[in-house]
């Protein structure tokens, strides 16, 4: 039996369950002016993709993607595909030397 989702998408039931897995990143950032710290440089904005990890240890998902998108952000929000809503998310770990970085999704009670 073929998933509604998977037939609306176009796309086999094999490759949605792969790829339903894949979120879009919308990031607001504010690179460090390392030579004048007291100044501020103007905010910026970029979108990258990543992909929801189960964390077997405890149980949660969490979210793989590239650390060179999410480096200075100041505001992470992702998006399934085909969904509006947005959530919140912060980084947890950072790799530079191999440019990877895991995210957690905020819950509504750690918002501001």
């Amino acid at each position: 039996v073929e998933d509604d989702a998977s037939t609306s998408s176009g796309l086999p039931p094999d490759l949605f369950s792969r790829f339903g897995a894949v979120v879009l990143l919308e990031v607001s950032y504010v690179e460090p002016e390392y030579l004048r710290p007291w100044q501020k440089s103007r905010q910026g904005s970029c979108t990258g993709t990543g992909f929801v990890v189960p964390d077997d240890e405890t149980g949660t998902r969490r979210l793989l993607t590239n650390l060179h998108v999410v480096q200075d952000a100041t505001d992470i929000r992702v998006r399934k595909h085909g969904n509006s809503r947005r959530w919140r998310a912060r980084v947890v770990v950072k790799a530079a030397d191999v440019d990877l970085a895991v995210l957690q999704i905020v819950s509504e009670d750690e918002q501001e």
